[in-house]
């Protein structure tokens, strides 16, 4: 007896020392488990923070090539033949970026302006550098320049070679006149057409815009004025030109202006004349405001069609002025990041178009596979529909032996009182009548509890299956409508 006890303790305490060792080993393996994952859990923040360093810069790589191509597209689409020029032009017109502080996307926008204008594409990026050029030295943006440039080369039928003089002319119109380059890109091209047609050189056009700006005239009053002057020698009416004719001995055309030595020779000639004769031909209001500033001051005409014709290099050295400042120069640094993160962005631009492609390849057969398979998806949601009925009749039932269980210990509890009861009446017949009393009110508390526990279990039952039915209608009909998200909260 005492050997099977000390087996019984030795086995005993074997147990609680393997038992002990046991939890002092999973102890271990837990702390170790839990240092690995504190490190996993570092390294991983770590590998974030350098994903989020190398990954912010390549989303702004690839967004910034992916603008720059949409640049270029619309720049294509002025070509008969884009796989010639793009490449060039779209090295280009980076280079000019980091060159002139300018953004891709008005330079590109500056040479759609020149292409539409009809400039061979040949000569496109000759127009576009002068442009550029002009507009730092006039304070404006390349493509205002450019469209204003193009204006005139084509009013002119000058060759996209001359863009530069045209620069110098207009920028020397600036510099003498009070008028800016947005204002004549507005306003000029309504003048270029009539004064090229009636033969007024381009140089005298703009000399009569800076006196007129200069003495308080604005510049679309200027050049309107300008404008309904030669289109009168155009089409005269008859009161003047027999003015006209009466006056100076010629007809009133074009010619006329070629014969009085151009334009400054005509207003010359006008400012000989009184402001009534001069009233008589031109009667437009208008052009009688043009023409009177002009023709008083024909000394300061003079020099101002001088000046324009001896403008060349009037942009280069207003730029060079321009691009010695600390503005432009920053300028100049941002557009070169722009441009590196373009050329980084581009690097990485087929793999992303290819993994787009596969992306919407996916999609698109998953689509196609769902419209296909519309008997499996309604098995799937009759499935999901049985499990959501399942789980109500299995809550139900988990109610049900709850309240089973309570009813089953008061039995068992009666039980014992009636086998105590029958001990107590056959020892005891006195007591046992007490007993006897006891068990009928036992008896009754237990009939009692069990008709609850029926009248429970009914009503819990009823309450569920009305519940599931609501739910599950309610479900059949979100998911009838399309309206996922309403099925899964009535789910939830």
């Amino acid at each position: 007896m005492a050997s099977e006890q000390t087996i019984r303790a030795g086995k005993a305490n074997v147990e609680l020392g393997v038992s002990d060792m046991t939890k002092k080993g999973l102890n271990s393996v837990q702390r170790s488990m839990n240092r690995f994952a504190g490190r996993m859990a570092r390294f991983s923040r770590r590998m974030a923070g350098m994903a989020g360093l190398i990954g912010l810069p390549m989303i702004g790589a690839m967004r910034a090539f992916a603008a720059f191509e949409k640049q270029m597209a619309e720049v294509s689409t002025m070509l008969d033949k884009p796989s010639q020029h793009m490449k060039q032009f779209s090295s280009a017109v980076q280079g000019m970026s980091m060159r002139f502080g300018e953004s891709t996307e008005t330079l590109a926008k500056g040479l759609y302006q020149i292409l539409s204008a009809t400039i061979d594409a040949s000569q496109a990026l000759h127009v576009l550098n002068a442009s550029a050029k002009a507009a730092i030295a006039g304070l404006s943006d390349t493509t205002t320049a450019a469209d204003l440039i193009t204006t005139v080369l084509n009013s002119y039928n000058m060759s996209a070679g001359e863009a530069t003089r045209v620069s110098d002319i207009l920028f020397a119109t600036i510099k003498r006149g009070k008028t800016t380059f947005a204002e004549l890109a507005q306003f000029l091209g309504k003048l270029t057409a009539v004064s090229a047609e009636v033969g007024v050189a381009f140089e005298e056009v703009t000399a009569t815009i800076a006196l007129l700006t200069r003495n308080g005239v604005q510049t679309e009053v200027a050049v309107t004025a300008i404008r309904q002057a030669l289109a009168s020698l155009l089409k005269p009416a008859k009161q003047s030109a027999d003015e006209f004719e009466r006056i100076f001995g010629m007809a009133m055309s074009p010619e006329a202006i070629e014969q009085m030595g151009g334009l400054p020779g005509f207003l010359k000639k006008l400012s000989e004349r009184s402001g009534k004769e001069i009233a008589k031909m031109f009667p437009n209001v208008r052009a009688l405001m043009g023409v009177l500033p002009a023709a008083s001051n024909n000394a300061e005409l003079q020099k101002d069609v001088k000046a324009m014709q001896q403008s060349a290099g009037a942009t280069e050295e207003a730029y060079n002025k321009m691009a010695n400042t600390l503005s432009f120069q920053l300028n100049r640094l941002r557009k070169s990041f722009i441009v590196f993160l373009q050329t980084l962005g581009e690097a990485f631009m087929p793999e992303l178009k290819d993994g787009i492609e596969g992306f919407n390849s996916m999609a698109a057969s998953v689509i196609a596979w769902v419209k296909t398979q519309k008997p499996v998806i309604m098995m799937i949601g009759k499935l999901v529909l049985g499990f959501i009925g399942l789980s109500a009749a299995s809550f139900v039932v988990a109610k049900a032996v709850g309240v089973l269980s309570v009813a089953m210990t008061a039995l068992l509890g009666i039980s014992k009182a009636v086998l105590f009861t029958f001990g107590l009446l056959i020892a005891f017949p006195k007591i046992a009548l007490a007993a006897f009393t006891l068990l009928g009110i036992g008896i009754a508390t237990a009939g009692k509890n069990l008709e609850n526990f029926q009248d429970y279990s009914i009503g819990v039952w009823t309450h569920m299956k009305q519940n599931a039915h609501v739910a599950v209608m309610g479900i059949v009909a979100a998911l009838k409508a399309g309206n996922l998200d309403l099925a899964m909260e009535i789910l939830i």
